[in-house]
């Protein structure tokens, strides 16, 4: 029989940038919860939504949360890729969510770079 508690039956995405949410996560009721930073957040405000993500994601309101957390990166070989994988090495995020894959390679790029470079 399957374990229905392994899976995510709901996702809510929430943009980097909107801290009012982050506020809420503990009350919203979806099993897991994507933190976009990746199309939800428009280009020139990026730096902004990493810093609230700091934020929040070092706080004890959301030690409770990070389960059920991801953070939604930005693409392969973009400007903000790299400021993403920072982002989650340091905040040492164990889920994360990678748009728009359009080869193997990018996802074994990714792979390489979260196996060996702390992420």
């Amino acid at each position: 029989m399957t374990n229905y508690k392994d899976h995510a039956r709901s996702m809510l995405f929430v943009p980097g940038y909107q801290n009012k949410y982050f506020e809420k996560l503990s009350k919203l009721k979806a099993d897991k919860i994507i933190i976009d930073l990746e199309d939800a957040v428009p280009n020139n405000i990026k730096d902004e939504a990493r810093r609230s993500i700091r934020e929040i994601y070092g706080s004890d309101k959301f030690k409770q949360d990070k389960e059920r957390c991801y953070i939604r990166i930005n693409k392969v070989g973009s400007s903000e890729f790299k400021k993403d994988i920072k982002l989650i090495e340091e905040l040492r995020v164990n889920q994360i969510v990678v748009p728009k894959i359009i080869s193997d390679g990018e996802l074994e790029h990714i792979s390489h770079i979260v196996k060996n470079e702390g992420g």
